[in-house]
């Protein structure tokens, strides 16, 4: 007879978190000039619940995690796990790991384990991947089927500035505020009586958000002396000749190989048309 699979256990390590926190979360918290609203609704919140946040930035979860006093554990793409390091790193802190976009049972058992035996917290980023342009993604449509599933308290988490300052495109944090915005969305009996379609409708616009339009972070200044390298990972597509591939940066600046169109990026991360005689970016969004 075939042994039955054995369930594998996540472990999020309490020591390790805490040293984290007050190491690299510190850290994390000054640079990155870091204001949290509404912690008042962690006062009365108890384990075991679910995080739902926007995704913007590498950095999403340490930011998050650095204001939260229990453990939380994060479902993140195994390909962050290829390296042994990071994979050993990984485990420590309690990931839980999903192939991107597609439907897996064992993420979801691991989820449910945490939640009902474990007691613990975890985190979600319902797009599935981080944004290219500062605004909300389709979310997964399984995300709203789990957390009915699940029936636990949902905390939104909104992150408004974190694509300001580390958009995808680049590896270099630009000096500006990031403002993380904690509220309650579900309470275990709405997820009981709500139907799915409607927790969907929800959650969707509960996490609706773009930095561009956001009345708290749209007029503030996001500088770095490099702020428009790497940009054409983004915008790939010269408007002004339409020529794919051609565009390069170099520190605030953004130009085309093959028609010599020129646009510069300010701190408000505002493209400024120098020489496109034919056609220009609206914006970066």
């Amino acid at each position: 007879m075939q042994k039955a699979k054995q369930r594998r256990h996540i472990t999020n390590l309490k020591w390790f978190n805490r040293l984290l926190k007050w190491t690299y979360g510190y850290w994390l918290r000054r640079v990155y000039q870091i204001e949290a609203r509404g912690l008042e609704t962690l006062q009365t919140l108890r384990p075991p619940y679910v995080i739902v946040a926007n995704h913007v930035a590498t950095r999403d979860p340490f930011w998050i995690s650095s204001f939260l006093p229990q453990p939380v554990y994060w479902v993140g793409s195994d390909s962050n796990m290829r390296s042994s390091i990071m994979r050993w790193l990984l485990k420590l802190v309690g990931t839980i790991p999903k192939a991107k976009v597609i439907p897996d049972i064992e993420t979801v058992n691991d989820i449910v384990q945490v939640i009902r035996k474990q007691q613990g917290i975890v985190g979600l980023f319902p797009e599935g991947a981080q944004t290219w342009n500062g605004g909300t993604l389709p979310l997964v449509p399984s995300t709203a089927k789990l957390l009915k599933l699940l029936k636990v308290p949902v905390l939104r988490v909104i992150i408004r500035g974190g694509y300001f300052a580390l958009p995808r495109w680049t590896w270099k944090r630009r000096k500006g505020p990031v403002v993380l915005e904690f509220s309650l969305l579900f309470s275990p009996e709405e997820l009981k009586n709500k139907p799915v379609d409607e927790i969907e409708r929800t959650l969707t616009t509960g996490l609706s958000h773009n930095d561009f339009t956001d009345p708290v972070v749209k007029d503030r200044a996001y500088r770095s002396s490099r702020r428009a390298e790497h940009l054409e990972l983004s915008l790939y597509l010269c408007p002004n000749c339409e020529t794919f591939g051609s565009l390069r940066s170099l520190k605030t600046q953004l130009f085309c190989n093959t028609c010599g169109a020129l646009w510069r990026v300010d701190p408000f991360y505002r493209l400024h048309t120098i020489s496109a005689p034919c056609r220009s970016f609206a914006s970066i969004g």
